[in-house]
């Protein structure tokens, strides 16, 4: 009965009225196509100059370099990120006296990861030309790789970001070689690393900053420690 009357209603509207009505949607449609479409132009323009800048962060960082160390020979790759070269490998001097170890006491790990050094031999082994990175260095790092705060993403912060582009071989090309305490304690091989700065004075602290890189959480940021005896890898960034 219902779909009977709605029949009847249709058939009594006027062909003319029918023709209007569809003209007047065949408008609102095809103006709604438009500002659809505007959008669609104006948004593949932002993305398109967003992936030039990315483009531009990922041709900068291409930038490599080499140095050979004069007291063992053993050369290092370097990289140019933003205005710092900073070497893309771990150190992995031996030096005649201080604090280091090879991870778990077992030199075949040097090749790959470096020695573990204490914060002191860390900076007695410097070779000229290059020092250990300040925390503002470090901070200058970050920000070149799109870095803002050491905080997760759901904290608003951007910290997965920094860990992507440090892992990455055109960024610090990082590897995990853990850490050891001054007692030779070793711990996180493969799932964490550590680096070494130049600066004192920690958020709770009166330890050397350093920069740690966790893969179990996928994270980058800054700490402090009260000890400087423990061991951790560096990474020399060159005089400027």
């Amino acid at each position: 009965m219902v779909i009977g009357i709605f029949l009847m209603t249709v058939q009594l509207i006027p062909t003319k009225k029918i023709i209007i009505i569809t003209h007047l949607q065949s408008i609102f449609i095809m103006k709604s196509l438009s500002f659809y479409y505007h959008k669609l132009f104006f948004l593949c323009l932002l993305v398109f100059f967003s992936s030039c800048n990315g483009i531009a962060t990922e041709l900068q960082a291409q930038e490599t370099g080499s140095f050979r160390d004069s007291r063992d020979g053993k050369v290092y790759q370097s990289i140019k990120i933003g205005e710092l070269w900073i070497m893309s490998e771990n150190f992995a001097y031996k030096p005649d006296n201080g604090k280091y170890w090879a991870y778990n006491n077992d030199t075949n790990y040097v090749a790959k990861y470096g020695y573990l050094y204490d914060w002191e031999t860390a900076k007695k082994v410097t070779p000229k030309g290059w020092h250990l990175p300040s925390r503002t260095e470090f901070k200058m790092i970050r920000k070149s790789f799109g870095g803002k705060w050491d905080l997760v993403k759901y904290l608003g912060g951007t910290m997965e970001i920094v860990y992507s582009r440090m892992i990455k071989k055109d960024g610090l090309n990082v590897k995990f070689g853990g850490t050891c305490n001054q007692k030779g304690q070793f711990w996180n091989i493969n799932l964490t690393t550590d680096f070494w700065s130049s600066t004192i004075g920690g958020y709770f602290d009166n330890g050397p900053f350093y920069y740690r890189i966790d893969s179990r959480d996928t994270t980058a940021y800054q700490g402090s420690v009260d000890s400087e005896y423990d061991g951790k890898s560096v990474r020399f960034i060159k005089d400027y």
